[in-house]
């Protein structure tokens, strides 16, 4: 099964990107810092998003991860 991991916290040394670096002990994709003027123009031409489509098309189970702050109360 493949799988794919998409990550908001774009720094692979983030609590976040450590966390979701190795899934089950075994490497696996990970997206993150996607061109935001290519997204936001639909630009399927370009390599990353359309690197990214094609993960996503392909993945037989997709993992999203963000940051969590804990908010003093």
């Amino acid at each position: 099964m493949t799988v794919l991991l998409i990550s908001g916290s774009p720094p692979a040394a983030s609590p976040t990107g450590r966390l979701i670096g190795h899934p089950a002990g075994r490497p696996a994709p990970v997206l993150r810092d996607l061109p935001a003027e290519a997204l936001s123009r639909g630009d399927n031409a370009h390599p990353e998003p359309a690197r990214a489509a094609r993960l996503v098309r392909a993945a037989g189970v997709i993992v999203v991860a963000g940051r969590v702050e804990e908010l003093a109360g």
